[in-house]
């Protein structure tokens, strides 16, 4: 009896172990996530392989006072391409061509445009845990010229459901 216990122990250990040490899935990039600040809201969604992002809301939507077009929506009037240029910021598409590398276990070969400046930088991301809440994940993205090491992070943190309720988002499935 002693050895059958010893040995259904042993199993119990070894399942729970390899529970521990199994690969990280590409979960946890799809979804809605506050920029910093909480300044908008990005929905990621997975299409054709291939993960992409785009503005479902910004805090300041509209221009402010003091700006030609005070009042009005905002719009990506700072892009290279002049027929690019009436479209608005909410409903852009800002992030494309990422894809999960299990390996580095972080989406990469991804692109991110900066409304604000009209660039498009390249951009890797990966999930950890927030500093804030240990029970939430957070995304780190980082948009870089060239080689990773030369460019900036953001964090971004989930959208809570009651927000995307409050703003009045369609809660959409945000993969495939």
């Amino acid at each position: 009896m002693k050895h059958v216990l010893s040995l259904a122990l042993m199993m119990c250990f070894l399942m729970l172990s390899a529970g521990a040490f199994a690969e990280k899935s590409d979960e946890g990039f799809a979804g809605y996530w506050y920029t910093e600040k909480n300044q908008s809201i990005i929905q990621i969604t997975k299409k054709d392989g291939q993960y992409v992002g785009k503005i479902l809301w910004l805090k300041k939507p509209n221009y402010e006072e003091g700006d030609p077009e005070a009042g009005k929506p905002k719009r990506d009037r700072n892009n290279p391409s002049k027929k690019k240029r009436s479209q608005t910021i909410v409903g852009l598409s800002i992030m494309s061509k990422f894809s999960y590398d299990a390996k580095t276990e972080k989406w990469t070969g991804g692109l991110i445009y900066d409304p604000e400046s009209g660039k498009n930088y390249k951009c890797e991301a990966h999930t950890e845990t927030d500093p804030n809440n240990k029970d939430q994940q957070r995304l780190a993205v980082r948009g870089y010229i060239g080689i990773p090491k030369f460019g900036r992070t953001t964090h971004w943190t989930p959208v809570p459901k009651k927000d995307l309720e409050k703003h009045k988002l369609v809660v959409a499935k945000a993969t495939e």
